[in-house]
């Protein structure tokens, strides 16, 4: 209709805006797809696309994912969830559909394509870092991230980083070499700013990986080199980790903190609880009294009280108040409440419970709670609304599932379900708002399409590897290292922005990739 060079045009701008609008919510992302697919209808040509498309093995491959997703379809029993599902990965057949039956992105065109989608990191981290430093307050660091979960940030930020040093070596103009240093130090101030501890360990592991590759390929001078900076960043990396878990278990030798019989107005302290918490080294569950702490804090602060013998939301701010007492080293009574500051009145109302919270840097905020949810899970208490201790919890039923419904999982759309009932069965101890599904995306292909369906997916990212082979770039490798690791820690493909993440840099790469093959091998013009 516009003629074949004003479409590909558009077909290289609609790219390039799905990159940059993946990073900036649900409409940004769609939109350039609706482009794409306008673009593609408009254009005609229909019976050399299917040629291409008919005898492209990548694209059957590829698009078997969301077809499985299909077939499991027979036989859910939610039709309604098992279509929202399918609806979400439709980019995984319809992206592979629009690049392999399009003109190749070449090179040049490529690294115009990933400057937009730094681009969208930029206008990202710089929103995340705004709200950061004027609304978030008191709440978890993790509510900094705006448009998706911090995991997916650290996700997509990793992969900018990734870009921006491919981009480096491809510019050759001075001003873009600078811009692309002044994106890599905002975005690595983010990532170590907001604590986004998936980004900061891919970071580290493919800080490893170039260390390791460095050594096999450079002269012998630089592979020691290579090697005492590896082991300078492990031993480094892991000595801060070891220090601040030695730290978060410290035991104080205070008197206060030894059991203690009655309170200064002679009431008897309650039997400790079995959980040993700590805070700054003191037990959170020793030397209480909690009427004389419920009724004097209620008496100071009436508006807000709080009753530690009913469920309701502001009992949080009656627990939340024993460990930041604790924390100052302080007995749970009557004579230590009425000693607490107003400062400390309006930290425990927002949830802070340690009193040296608030001086601490991200890093150590976010190890101590990773290394607090680790104490919880392994205690069996209520651990909601902690990412990592609920995390095991989903693994752990996502596993009990699969053994029940090993073949071809519970369909699609049951799977939420299917988690609610074996959430009430095992007594698993979390809220019902939290029961959630399994978080890592193998388990999550399993407990919906069984063992069959992750054989399709496990065949569907190992056989690019094996048809391309050498034609992949190394950007490629990077990004599926990314994607491994997310599906560790995510069920990335469940959502809208993981599945726009792998199903978009998945195909761009691949395609890129299968051209190069198609034109060596003279089946390209």
């Amino acid at each position: 209709m516009f003629g074949a060079e004003r479409h590909k045009l558009i077909f290289y701008v609609g790219v390039a805006l799905l990159g940059l609008g993946m990073m900036l919510g649900t409409v940004p992302t769609s939109i350039p797809q609706f482009i794409l697919l306008g673009n593609w209808l408009i254009e005609g040509r229909f019976k050399s696309k299917w040629q291409a498309l008919r005898t492209n093995p990548l694209v059957w491959v590829l698009g078997s994912v969301f077809l499985i997703h299909v077939l499991g379809l027979l036989y859910t029993s939610d039709l309604k969830a098992g279509w929202g599902d399918v609806r979400t990965k439709i980019p995984l057949l319809l992206l592979p559909l629009l690049f392999f039956s399009s003109p190749p992105i070449t090179r040049s065109v490529l690294k115009w394509i990933l400057l937009a989608f730094i681009i969208g990191c930029v206008i990202n981290v710089s929103w995340c870092l705004i709200y950061y430093y004027t609304k978030l307050g008191d709440q978890p660091i993790r509510q900094a991230s705006r448009y998706m979960s911090h995991i997916r940030l650290s996700l997509l930020l990793t992969m900018a980083l990734v870009s921006i040093v491919w981009c480096f070596r491809e510019w050759k103009q001075r001003m873009y070499k600078w811009s692309l240093v002044l994106a890599s130090l905002l975005i690595l101030f983010a990532i170590f700013k907001l604590a986004l501890m998936t980004a900061i360990v891919l970071l580290l592991l493919l800080l490893m990986g170039l260390c390791i590759y460095t050594i096999i390929k450079w002269p012998l001078r630089f592979k020691w080199i290579s090697f005492t900076l590896l082991c300078m960043a492990f031993l480094g990396v892991s000595r801060y980790v070891w220090k601040s878990y030695q730290v978060f278990n410290y035991v104080s030798d205070s008197p206060k903190n030894k059991p203690l019989r009655t309170t200064p107005s002679g009431r008897l302290y309650e039997l400790p609880g079995e959980f040993p918490q700590l805070e700054n080294g003191f037990y959170v569950y020793r030397n209480i009294e909690s009427k004389e702490v419920q009724y004097e804090w209620n008496r100071r602060f009436p508006q807000d009280s709080f009753n530690f013998t009913f469920p309701h939301h502001k009992h949080i701010i009656g627990q939340t108040l024993i460990r930041y007492m604790s924390s100052k080293g302080l007995t749970k009574d009557s004579l230590s409440v009425a000693g607490l500051t107003e400062e400390d009145h309006q930290l425990v109302v927002k949830g802070v419970s340690n009193y040296a919270y608030p001086s601490w840097n991200p890093l150590k905020k976010r190890l101590n709670e990773l290394f607090f949810e680790w104490q919880e899970f392994q205690s069996e208490r209520d651990v909601s609304g902690h990412s990592l201790s609920m995390r095991l919890y989903y693994w752990k039923t996502a596993v009990y599932i699969i053994q029940h419904h090993l073949f071809f999982g519970v369909g699609t759309g049951d799977s939420q379900k299917k988690f609610n009932k074996t959430y009430a069965k095992l007594k698993i101890p979390l809220q019902k708002i939290w029961w959630l599904r399994s978080h890592n995306q193998f388990l999550a292909i399993t407990v919906a399409l069984g063992m069959f369906g992750l054989c399709v997916f496990l065949v569907s990212l190992i056989y690019p590897f094996v048809y391309l082979k050498s034609y992949l770039s190394k950007l490629y490798v990077l990004f599926f290292l990314i994607a491994l690791f997310s599906f560790l820690l995510e069920d990335t493909l469940e959502s809208q922005t993981g599945l726009t993440f792998f199903a978009f840099f998945n195909t761009l790469f691949l395609s890129v990739a299968f051209f190069k093959k198609s034109e060596k091998q003279g089946n390209v013009s």
